[in-house]
């Protein structure tokens, strides 16, 4: 009976010491470093909205034509490009996407309406965070899975995003942009008749080959932020803080509603 008791004793405690092996290595937690990442949706910067509230603060009753995000170096820049009240003028503007500083103002003169695709209506647009998740069912390569720019724009009376995904490795760079109809998320062909068509509709590239925007060019060209923004940056840019987007997502804000100036085609 002593050696039974002490077999059942011995049992036991080899199956909790088991038990206590297995909760261990089930609870074991991998920690991700992601500090070397370059997606767009974990950078500390200011967000969609914010960008274009500078824009639209200064030319209240005008609309936009596209608004891009993109990097030079390392540095982010948003390219918002707009007009003035009533369509008349066309102008672009230049901002530091991580504090929000408008870098560059460029008046392009009187705005050719054959130049442009149209006009954003953001009042149905979804916001980069909702449409880079959409967007990234569609990448071919799977290496390439971080957001590194986009470019958000109208075109045959549909708001189109143009998103670019990266590898994030800079010795052996790769790109894929994927098209999506900013209001449903369907992926756009533009050499296809049909949005719903399951051809290619992608842009792939083993190597980078990033053109610099000319007013960026210029911006840099210039070493230095032109004197018609100086007042601008200490009324609005200053006013406000940038969004981190690990942390604060803003998706349930909408972006300036710029459809009453929607281009009549």
């Amino acid at each position: 009976m002593n050696f039974l008791k002490k077999s059942l004793c011995i049992s036991a405690c080899f199956l909790l010491g088991l038990g206590a092996v297995g909760c261990s290595d089930n609870t074991k937690k991998t920690t991700i470093d992601k500090s070397s990442y370059v997606d767009i949706r974990l950078k500390k910067m200011f967000n969609q909205q914010q960008a274009l509230l500078l824009f639209t603060t200064e030319n209240p009753d005008g609309s936009i034509i596209s608004v891009k995000l993109t990097s030079v170096d390392g540095k982010y820049y948003y390219i918002v490009d707009g007009t003035n009240r009533k369509n008349v003028n066309r102008k672009v503007y230049l901002i530091d996407a991580s504090n929000g500083k408008i870098l560059r103002k460029e008046n392009k003169g009187l705005l050719d309406k054959t130049s442009i695709t149209g006009f954003i209506d953001f009042v149905p647009v979804m916001d980069i965070d909702k449409a880079g998740e959409i967007a990234s069912k569609f990448v071919k390569d799977k290496d390439c899975y971080q957001i590194v720019g986009y470019d958000l724009y109208s075109e045959n009376d549909k708001n189109v995003y143009q998103i670019i995904f990266s590898n994030g490795d800079d010795k052996n760079p790769k790109t894929e942009t994927v098209y999506i109809d900013g209001v449903t998320g369907k992926q756009i062909n533009f050499d296809s008749n049909s949005d719903d068509s399951d051809t290619d509709s992608t842009d792939n590239s083993s190597k980078s080959s990033k053109k610099i925007d000319p007013i960026i060019s210029n911006y840099l060209k210039s070493g230095q932020t032109d004197n018609s923004t100086t007042n601008n940056n200490r009324n609005t840019a200053n006013s406000t803080k940038p969004i981190d987007n690990n942390t604060n997502k803003t998706n349930s804000t909408k972006p300036i509603d710029n459809s009453a100036n929607k281009k009549n085609k």
